[in-house]
């Protein structure tokens, strides 16, 4: 037990070190923190604030070293690792330094300055594949590179690159415009991003010819059943009796009576094939010719009671047979999933 005394004392001496001891001790963090809650009370608010510039700058320098690390790897997406910690790193100083009016200039410049230069070097990555895309579209005429330039752009744009690249907006659309694969079909009303229906006022040819059709509905049945059996003892006459001295008694008659509630659950599946059917005009048609099986199901009770229905403490409702309108019901909103499922 004294132990476990010493040892809480011990922590909690150890918490209770000033944001000056725990520069010296090399835990810049935490010296940070606590001098800018000592600067916010009020309290030695010089001291604190040489505290906070310092252990600012060791903050700096080591979110820097490791900054560069990823800054100087070959794979983008270290780099966006690393623009996001910087920025927490910068937010935290940019916030302090507005409280000290200044005092902490030198180490947030120089985090913004390496922020400037990671935010550029993302976007310039992102414009060049994207233009390296629409270069390869130029040559081959093939969309699959405009959609991919569309996508780059995007990413570059998701960075601000509007701030560096004024036509990025251009881009994006000359990238889409020329993504856009075009079909013809009485059959789908496409929602894709680049799957469109062929104007009617169109100069050109469509990209795929589409024809989708559905198979013959069909139906299948399963059942389960549980039986509920019920007893009870209940009254089912009575019994004269004569004593020797003439007197008539009457003596209830008792018995056990057994019922079973039968509940059959029946499941009705339809099921239907969608048939969808693709001509690649040009090369660039994205549907290919596939088949979809979709199913959907709904079920009905038929309940009945076998035995003594004296055994039930309430009124059972019978039924039987097949529910109006199930399938037809049902059949509608299969023929809504199919549709849903062929993803056009």
């Amino acid at each position: 037990m004294k132990y476990h005394y010493t040892l809480i004392l011990l922590l909690l001496l150890a918490s209770c070190k000033s944001p000056s001891e725990l520069l010296e001790k090399g835990s810049y963090d935490r010296a940070f923190t606590e001098a800018m809650k000592e600067i916010k009370k009020g309290k030695d608010v010089k001291i604190n604030s040489e505290v906070a510039l310092k252990a600012s700058q060791k903050i700096a320098h080591k979110s820097l070293l490791e900054f560069r690390k990823k800054s100087n790897s070959h794979d983008v997406e270290n780099w966006i690792d690393g623009q996001s910690d910087l920025f927490e790193v910068l937010e935290r100083i940019g916030e302090a330094n507005i409280e000290l009016d200044g005092q902490l200039n030198e180490s947030y410049d120089k985090l913004c300055t390496e922020k400037k230069s990671i935010d550029y070097k993302i976007v310039e990555h992102y414009y060049n594949e994207g233009h390296d895309y629409f270069d390869a579209f130029d040559r081959n005429g093939q969309k699959i590179e405009a959609r991919n330039a569309y996508y780059s752009f995007k990413k570059c744009d998701k960075y601000e690159g509007q701030t560096y690249f004024p036509n990025l907006a251009l881009d994006i659309d000359a990238a889409y415009q020329n993504g856009i694969v075009y079909y013809t079909s009485n059959s789908i009303n496409s929602s894709q991003l680049f799957l469109k229906p062929l104007p009617v006022d169109a100069d050109f040819g469509a990209d795929c010819n589409i024809s989708i059709s559905h198979g013959f509905v069909s139906y299948t049945t399963s059942e389960s059943v549980h039986n509920d059996k019920k007893t009870r003892n209940i009254k089912t006459g009575q019994e004269t009796i004569v004593d020797t001295s003439g007197v008539t008694t009457f003596r209830p008659i008792y018995e056990d009576v057994e019922a079973t509630i039968v509940t059959k659950t029946i499941t009705v599946e339809a099921e239907v094939q969608t048939n969808i059917w693709s001509e690649d005009l040009t090369g660039n048609c994205t549907v290919e010719t596939r088949n979809i099986i979709t199913t959907l199901d709904d079920s009905y009770d038929e309940v009945s009671v076998l035995g003594d229905e004296r055994a039930l403490y309430h009124i059972v409702t019978k039924t039987s047979g097949e529910p109006a309108f199930l399938r037809s019901s049902l059949e509608s909103d299969l023929m809504k999933k199919a549709n849903n499922a062929i993803g056009l």
